[in-house]
């Protein structure tokens, strides 16, 4: 019991992805072999459209590198600080 509440969501999105295929099995009126074709022409899209801002977002961070971020964050970070001490010595 304790491992269905642990992986619930998980089960949750099995059963509706195989009651959504049978459903779209169920209504699509041509053979098997086309059925399967249409399913995994549809995935192939899909995938594609959500790996392609993955892969975008990869080169660009690859190519400034993630340094340029951590020295960003820092001299925001300086700032803040420096704010804060300007508003600590007003007191």
């Amino acid at each position: 019991m304790n491992w269905i509440r642990r992986h619930s969501f998980g089960l949750f999105l099995l059963v509706a992805f195989v009651l959504s295929l049978l459903g779209q099995w169920l209504t699509h009126d041509e053979g098997p072999a086309k059925f399967w074709n249409a399913v995994f022409e549809n995935w192939q899209s899909e995938f594609l459209q959500l790996l392609m801002p993955i892969a975008v977002a990869t080169a660009i961070l690859a190519r400034i590198g993630y340094k340029g971020f951590e020295k960003d964050t820092e001299q925001r970070l300086d700032r803040i600080e420096a704010a804060l001490r300007v508003l600590i010595e007003r007191k």
